[in-house]
């Protein structure tokens, strides 16, 4: 049988050992692979890959094509700071550095060693030493024997390990980044004893607890199972039991240090094969514990085929087992003809609501307590995947086991219902896989214990059995759209945004023209800065492309028929990957009174009681109103989209934590900026059309950004200077002062090659300090901690979660400090730039960047780092925090009191008198036997030893009562304490801000300094527009900025471009004409569209502040760049091929100014040639008298010809070589060159059947077609020579008699 047709079973899971084997066989413990979830980087980063199952004793080395056969000698003994050769399962030899382990701070461990790759972002991993090569060079990278991989990142890479190899040790450690640890990293006991000896301690204490271990369909490495097998409780018990295993089940063994670990996950190791494998299961339910034999009898492997994974139609995958219903296919309630929502509507009802579902109320009754909570929360979660906390797991039914089983690979459980489960560590792992597929995950947490609920229960007269359950609530709803990576989602590994926006549009009846007006609000919620604004666009949707194309929102929320089908088609195109909320016009999205009364009501906006709104929110509120609850009219559809983004994120549990943020700011289009001057705005308008056409962004080819500027650009060593970049690049500048300002910068760190390479190491030690600082934020949210279901939530793994949030905040105050260096590194320098000083300058000389000496000390003595880190508390130090402090003090009044008692004690018995006893029997009176005489009837006997008697009195007594309510005041101090540091923290975010801003800025310049190191370059020189001043552009040997460095040997062909005169126009000159708009013409192929591109790339980096791949360049600034690039169709919105051209042409035309920039390929191609060519002639004709930029392209020779002689119109062609051109009727004898060189005058022939050549069309249909296009051809110059000829006789016939040329065409 096949590998691909393999039933997977419960007996993949077991090793097979060899009959009288002694040594234990390694074998995968998981079955086939299902797709995993991996982070932005794991494209490109070499990373830890499963193994499929084996069966066979001795595990054999996976053969991958293109590897060598032949192993190689691994090399023993790595040692610290060594540069090696790395392979992962699954992608190539990686250059790595061995270095410490974050947590454990060792290098190897168990024959492996850890090593950091060189990548960006640097990842890290464990490697077994037989995959590990020293590495001595990437010259010498054939000796692996394996072929050289094409990924530009590698090549990267080497080059890294390239210039590492050349330093000391010393100097190698400094690259080493300190990451993230995983968030089972941080579960690890860093425990000082040696190994061996915790292990021989481990066999003195007993049999070893039993572990829960989850069934998974991941791929596991040579001798590790993926996960904890896991066997969750029957869904059908009865309530007693559910509740029972919630309280019974024993915390799981912690993990072994010696297991490996990855960026990604770690995977646990199998036993080996003589040891025991046990399921353990609740108490309530029996255990299934057996051997690992080498065979299995029928009963046996009968009964486990019960375990089988099921498909998502309820399908065993074990051949040997029938078909089987699941109990929720019979419920007639979700049967398609039967289904209704919340509100009994029908799915073809227009309100239905999707999100909720009807169930009826007889069903309700006889379930069990656990099952009828989850049925309530999924009333009104129906499209939510609910992970649903019993005990310290995880559990999903119904519906959402069946999801998790297509999707994530875990292992269905026996019983008519389908149910599934895994442990509380693993909510981030799975969680994120459904997430990345478009689902939403809802955590359900226990708000109670059962000892709470008992209680409970007591106090209420008649409780019944569904009050005799642990509370349950949900504490968060997961989205793309709503991620926030706190402890319990696990780390963030993706660099870009990722926003949520609501969106209000008002159209139709309501505006004229056939303009729309827009009201929008977005947030990433992994940083919690909010944006809203509201704007006119026109019928083409420009300025909304423009921002779904810049700010690519992953989650949309709309009002349902609130959105125009034009403009579905605009966010389809500019972000099709997005998902679409559809939500109630009157319930969910709420008016703006309303809106505005919720954030009042919220206390998010409240400062010592009183209501104080953000400066964000305040510009678009009616000063008139006296409550300030009423909204400007103009301001009204920003502030509905606001609501409908307040009521999603309260629906998700969020409005908090991000509200309480206070972080606003108001969204302006581009080209409705403030202007600073009256010529034109502050930023380039680049609408959504232009930054696809020209790939800035993404590839739009690949749909990646391989292959775009941005990522030619992106040098940046940090996270949040990745994201200004596209920030810089999506708004490039227009005021020359600013954008020389930021060429200074630039130039001074160009010609400073050692702040490059110094400062570039310490930003690259930096965590992603923007999204650090959020995370605090939430976490010391005194307001999240009042009311919020987290704050009630009972977690098994505290511990964990509690060590991962202050390794977070050690690491982000690590981080602040290391970015002082920075500014003491630049201390003594003398720097021009304005932007530049203003990052690394103090304010004191000048600059922004905070001193943040004073905060960090503060926090640096607070508490002692490597103990709370070890611990997972933080113990304040006196003066840190006051609840703590005032609890010491009342605890050492109280120890005061009782030293001055005992002291009238001893005298009052004449000898030694001493407190005994501990917790609630302390301060007992011991007295030697021959003083005990003195003890009146105050005087209460608790109890002696030989030669002493021990007593209370009323004072000891209430001396014991004082001193546990200080201890229960300090100790409630210290369950605090945590959160109200992290309080501390975030009352000076705005300190913490503005570094990571200016440590943003210096990143962004410190990238565009390495994208000019790297290639021949010029500063551009922007020259400012005025009276005697045209605007022009000249380019000389330009080279396109993304491409140009994928060829060799300077095989790419560099170009000049002129659009317009450089020379005043008060000057006598005349050596060049001022022509505003250059026709482009050439053969297919011949590198038009490519050239325009260019232009279009370094107009773009030059105003942005960016050097310039050419000899020179100068231009006086474009406010707007506008490209009509390309062939596409609306099939779904009707519209043809020429129809989008002439819409977006019509954008052009009407957006254009004189200091604009247009890129129009081939217009009029999609309709009749006349019909094509006269629109064609009447464009270039506008654009013309317009006399804004413009490089036009064309194949219509005949609008070349008319246009030959037009003042403010210049012709150029892509030079080409032919041979046999005229000499033979065969066009497949023609042998072209291409010359890639952009050249004065127009281009004779278009060459097509050159490329219809090269496409591979018959010989006989081209050779018929050459011959057709002569005849044509000479038609067509017969009626010009006969137009030529009599114009000019007839030129002086009066009008009505002058013939009409055009008929003859």
């Amino acid at each position: 049988m096949s590998k691909s047709s393999q039933k997977n079973t419960i007996f993949n899971y077991f090793v097979k050992s060899p009959t009288g084997s002694t040594t234990p066989s390694r074998s995968s413990a998981a079955p086939a692979s299902s797709p995993s979830f991996a982070s932005p980087s794991a494209n490109t980063t070499p990373r830890r890959a499963a193994l499929t199952p084996s069966n066979n004793d001795t595990p054999k080395l996976k053969v991958k094509r293109g590897v060598s056969k032949t192993p190689i000698p691994p090399k023993e003994g790595y040692e610290l700071g060594s540069i090696v050769w790395a392979k992962l399962d699954g992608f190539p030899w990686w250059p790595s550095l061995v270095c410490l382990h974050p947590v454990k701070k060792v290098e190897k461990e168990g024959g492996k060693i850890h090593v950091q790759f060189f990548d960006n972002p640097p990842t890290r991993s464990w490697i077994h030493m037989k995959f590990a090569r020293p590495y001595t060079g990437s010259q010498n990278f054939d000796s692996l024997g394996v072929s050289k991989p094409k990924d530009s990142d590698w090549d990267h890479g080497c080059k890294e390990a390239d210039n590492a190899l050349a330093m000391s040790v010393e100097e190698r450690l400094k690259l080493v980044v300190e990451l993230l640890p995983s968030d089972d990293e941080n579960s690890i006991s860093e425990e000082s004893t040696p190994k061996t000896a915790s292990k021989s301690s481990k066999k003195t204490e007993g049999p070893k607890p039993k572990r829960r271990r989850i069934l998974t369909k991941d791929d596991s490495d040579e001798n590790e199972a993926s996960e904890e097998e896991y066997k969750p409780m029957v869904i059908d018990s009865s309530e007693s039991e559910v509740e029972d295993s919630l309280v019974e089940e024993d915390q799981e063994d912690p993990i072994s240090e010696e297991e490996e670990e990855t960026p990604v996950k770690r995977k646990r190791k199998l036993p080996v094969a003589n040891s025991k494998s046990v399921l353990s299961t609740p108490s309530n339910l029996k255990s299934f514990v057996c051997d690992s034999p080498s065979t299995l009898s029928n009963s046996t492997k009968k009964k486990l085929s019960d375990f089988s994974c099921r498909d998502a139609d309820g399908v065993v995958c074990d051949s040997q087992s029938e078909e089987r219903q699941f109990s929720h296919l019979t419920y007639e309630f979700l049967k398609p003809e039967n289904i209704r929502d919340g509100q009994k509507r029908r799915p073809d009802d227009p309100d239905y609501d999707p999100r909720s579902i009807y169930i009826p109320d007889s069903f309700k009754q006889n379930l069990t307590p656990a099952m009828r909570q989850w049925w309530e929360m999924k009333i009104n979660n129906f499209d939510v995947i609910l992970f649903f906390k019993v005990g310290k797991f995880y559990e999903l039914y119904h519906t959402d086991a069946l999801i998790a089983v297509k999707e994530l690979g875990i292992i269905l459980m026996k019983g008519d219902h389908a149910h599934c489960g895994f442990p509380e560590r693993g909510f981030a792992k799975y969680s994120s896989q459904l997430i990345e597929k478009g689902y939403r995950v809802a955590r359900v947490e226990q708000t109670e214990t059962p000892e709470m609920m008992a209680e409970r229960c007591k106090r209420m007269s008649r409780p019944t059995k569904f009050d005799r359950v642990v509370e349950r609530e949900v504490c968060q709803i997961t989205s793309r759209g709503t991620r926030t990576y706190n402890a319990i989602e696990g780390d963030n590994w993706q660099v870009e945004h990722h926003f949520l926006m609501a969106l209000w549009e008002k159209s139709g009846s309501e505006t004229a023209g056939g303009r729309v007006e827009f009201g929008v609000a977005f947030v990433d919620t992994s940083i919690g800065s909010f944006q809203l604004g509201q704007f006119e666009d026109d019928r083409y949707r420009s300025r909304l492309s423009t921002l779904l194309t810049r700010y690519n929102p992953v989650e949309i929320i709309s009002a349902k028929r609130g959105v125009s089908n034009d403009t579905t088609q605009v966010w389809n195109a500019a972000c099709p990957n997005a998902l679409h909320e559809l939500v109630s016009s009157n319930a969910e999205c709420w008016d703006p009174a309303k809106t505005l009364r919720s954030l009042a009501e919220s206390d998010c906006f409240k400062v010592n009681g009183d209501l104080d709104w953000p400066e964000g929110i305040r510009p678009l509120l009616d000063d008139s109103s006296s409550l300030g609850l009423a909204t400007k009219e103009e301001s009204e559809l920003a502030i509905r989209a606001l609501g409908a983004l307040h009521w999603y994120l309260k629906e998700c549990k969020l409005d908090q934590e991000l509200l309480s943020r206070r972080s606003f700011q108001i969204y302006y289009p581009i080209d409705e900026e403030p202007q600073e001057k009256d010529i034109f705005g502050s930023h380039m308008v680049l609408d959504g059309m232009t930054l696809r056409n020209l790939d800035v962004l993404v590839n739009s080819s690949t749909g990646t950004t391989t292959g775009s500027l941005l990522e030619r650009l992106n040098r940046c060593n940090t996270a949040f200077g990745q994201r200004m970049l596209r920030h810089w690049l999506c708004a490039p500048l227009c005021q020359q002062e600013a954008i020389d300002d930021r060429l200074d910068a630039v130039e001074y760190l160009l010609n400073n090659t050692a702040a490059i390479e110094e400062v570039g190491k310490i930003l690259k030690t930096l965590p992603d300090l923007e999204r650090l600082v959020n995370k605090i934020h939430s976490q010391g949210s005194s307001l999240k901690a009042k009311n919020h279901p987290d704050s009630r939530a009972i977690f098994f793994d505290a511990p964990i979660y509690s060590k991962k949030k202050i390794t977070d905040f050690l690491l982000t105050l690590e981080g602040f400090r290391t970015a002082q260096k920075i500014e003491e590194y630049f201390r003594e320098h003398t720097i021009v730039s304005k932007l530049l000083r203003q990052s690394v300058k103090l304010a004191s000389q000048g600059g922004e960047f905070p001193d943040m000496d004073k905060e960090l000390e503060f926090f640096r003595v607070a508490f002692d780092h490597q103990q709370a880190a070890k611990e997972g508390t933080m113990i304040p130090r006196p003066g840190v925090d006051k609840q703590y402090d005032q609890a010491l003090e009342r605890i050492a009044s109280v120890q005061a009191e009782a030293e001055k008692y005992l002291l009238d004690q001893k005298r009052h018995f004449g000898g030694k008198v001493s407190f005994v006893g501990t917790d609630k029997k302390r301060f007992q009176l011991e007295v030697s036997e021959t003083a005990s005489s003195r003890a009146d009837r105050n005087y209460e006997l608790q109890g002696q030893r030989k030669g002493f008697k021990r007593y209370y009195t009323s004072e000891s007594r209430g001396l014991i009562q004082q001193m546990l309510a200080a201890e229960e005041q300090r100790n409630s101090a210290l369950k605090d304490i945590s959160r109200r540091i992290f309080e501390q923290f975030d009352n000076h975010h705005v300190l913490w801000e503005t570094a990571i801003k200016c440590l943003a800025v210096l990143d962004v310049v410190l990238a565009l300094t390495a994208f000019a190191a790297d290639q021949k370059v010029c500063r551009p020189r922007i020259v400012p527009p005025g009276s005697n001043q045209r605007p022009f552009l000249r380019l000389i040997q330009g080279r396109h900025p993304a491409h140009s460095q994928q060829f060799a040997n300077s095989e790419f062909i560099p170009n000049d471009v002129t659009i317009g005169s450089c020379v005043p126009e008060e000057s006598d000159s005349h050596v060049e004409a001022d022509h505003s708009l250059t026709l482009v013409t050439g053969p297919n192929m011949g590198g038009k569209s490519t050239l325009m591109r260019q232009v279009g790339l370094c107009v773009i980096l030059a105003q942005m502040g960016s050097f310039v791949p050419a000899e020179e360049f100068e231009l006086t600034p474009v406010d707007r760049l506008f490209t009509r690039l390309g062939a596409n169709d609306h099939i779904l919105g009707g519209e043809s091929t020429f129809f989008v051209e002439l819409s977006e042409t019509a954008a052009i035309l009407k957006h254009a100014t004189l200091h604009s920039l247009v890129l129009l390929d081939e217009l009029g191609r999609g309709t009749a040639t006349f019909d094509g060519t006269a629109i064609a002639y009447s464009v270039v004709d506008y654009l013309a008298r317009r006399q804004c930029r413009t490089l036009f392209s064309t194949h219509y020779h005949s609008l070349v010809h008319d246009l030959s002689f037009h003042p403010q119109v210049r012709l150029g062609h892509m030079a080409c070589m032919v041979e046999n051109d005229e000499e033979v009727d065969d066009p497949s004898q023609e042998n072209i060159i291409f010359l890639y060189q952009f050249v004065d005058g127009a281009c004779p022939k278009s060459y097509g059947f050159h490329a219809a050549r090269l496409a591979g069309l018959e010989r006989s249909i081209i050779s018929r077609g050459f011959q057709q296009a002569k005849l044509m051809e000479s038609k067509m110059l017969s009626v010009q020579l006969f137009r030529d000829l009599f114009e000019k006789e007839t030129s002086k016939l009066a009008a009505d008699f002058q013939p009409n040329w055009s008929c003859l065409l």
